[in-house]
């Protein structure tokens, strides 16, 4: 049992759950299709995930030099992005 891990679930949950109401009342209090709730939403989510992947992993990546694979091998990093784009 790790305390932090659970709290960190429970916060995790807690903005997911917000994030979920707040999409709904956009989607049906403005009349938004899912394409322009997508459009709104999409870059506050990148802005989030950009700053917790910055304080939580990137010390990490520089001190175990992480962030030098991709450079070393591209064509799998290329391959994968261009599969997730296509999800």
């Amino acid at each position: 049992f790790d305390l932090t891990g659970l709290c960190i679930m429970l916060s995790a949950e807690a903005s997911e759950a917000l994030r979920l109401v707040l999409t709904q009342k956009l989607l049906q209090n403005h009349s938004f299709g899912v394409v322009e709730g997508q459009y709104y939403m999409a870059p506050i989510s990148g802005v989030w995930l950009f700053a917790s992947a910055a304080v939580f992993e990137l010390p990490r990546a520089l001190s175990t030099n992480a962030l030098a694979m991709p450079l070393a091998n591209p064509w799998p990093f290329l391959l994968s992005m261009a599969l997730g784009a296509g999800v």
